[in-house]
């Protein structure tokens, strides 16, 4: 005698692009981006499970951001020193993006006869970064 056990594929509505699964390995047929057996979130480094269309990547720039894992609109966590939803650019006051973030602009108080600020400004000519000393008015 033969006895068969079904045991329900528990896929996911939101991760699965049908809810049948595998009949061996239980295996949901998932939606792009999407993983684990049942299809229940995102592959790692994806966001977007909640809209039920797959996982997109989050595409956060590894030097820029602290973290390679985006939030659930696919806002990447930055550096102190970037910003952007990718972390792909410099923050105020900053400049230089490198693969450690970017630089500080140094600002400084002139002692003088008429104390000035004065901040150094960056020019990008081709591939080599210029500062210069620009008066603050």
């Amino acid at each position: 005698m033969c006895v068969f056990i079904f045991s329900a594929c528990e896929c996911s509505e939101l991760g699965s692009s049908d809810p049948v699964c595998n009949p061996v390995s239980g295996q949901c047929p998932c939606r792009s981006g999407v993983v684990t057996r049942t299809c229940s979130r995102c592959d790692a480094n994806y966001y977007g499970f909640h809209t039920g269309q797959g996982c997109v990547e989050c595409n956060c720039n590894a030097s820029g951001s602290a973290d390679l894992q985006c939030d659930r609109n696919g806002v990447c966590p930055c550096k102190n020193s970037t910003t952007g939803a990718k972390c792909d650019m410099c923050r105020e006051n900053f400049f230089n993006f490198t693969s450690e973030g970017c630089q500080y602009v140094l600002m400084m108080k002139m002692h003088s006869i008429a104390p000035h600020f004065f901040m150094f400004d960056i020019l990008r000519q081709r591939s080599a970064n210029y500062a210069v000393v620009k008066k603050i008015n």
